[in-house]
């Protein structure tokens, strides 16, 4: 009985610290969001440093090894075209760990720009399209949404 208490507890702490990291991970991928809508590219770099930085430091998941060698890529791209290209795959990767979290904090869009038939995650329905800059900012759709 002691055993599976002690079980339980430990199942109940280790999906509490994994919904803490992904919490923490899809801050840290909103701030590259951010840096991307407006253009920003040193931004971009330092928030993708981050993430990347962030991502190593946790334990293992079933995304891990995959966002890993996505975050590599991003933070190899040195230009903000580079970055924007590399995003969609990244943030298609970053929405299959968002979708699967049992303890978000917050509301999570999928938004798809049809233009660059690309995605991204947003935590506000207002699109905000990382991806074409200032001329066509508001280019989008929400596709879906994972409630905390």
């Amino acid at each position: 009985m002691k055993n599976l208490f002690f079980s339980l507890l430990y199942v109940l702490f280790a999906q509490f610290s994994f919904g803490q990291e992904v919490n923490k991970l899809l801050s840290d991928y909103l701030q590259l969001k951010d840096a991307l809508v407006v253009g920003d590219n040193a931004k971009a770099t330092n928030a993708t440093n981050t993430f990347y930085s962030d991502l190593k430091a946790q334990k293992t998941f079933k995304e891990k090894t995959s966002l890993l060698k996505l975050s590599e890529k991003m933070v190899a791209s040195k230009s903000l075209d580079d970055k924007r290209k590399q995003f969609n795959t990244f943030s298609l990767e970053v929405w299959k760990l968002v979708k699967n979290a049992n303890s978000l904090k917050q509301t999570v869009y999928f938004d798809y720009c049809p233009m660059e038939q690309a995605y991204w995650l947003s935590t506000e329905a207002k699109i905000q399209n990382p991806y074409l800059g200032k001329e066509m900012l508001m280019c989008g759709d929400i596709v879906k949404t994972k409630q905390p």
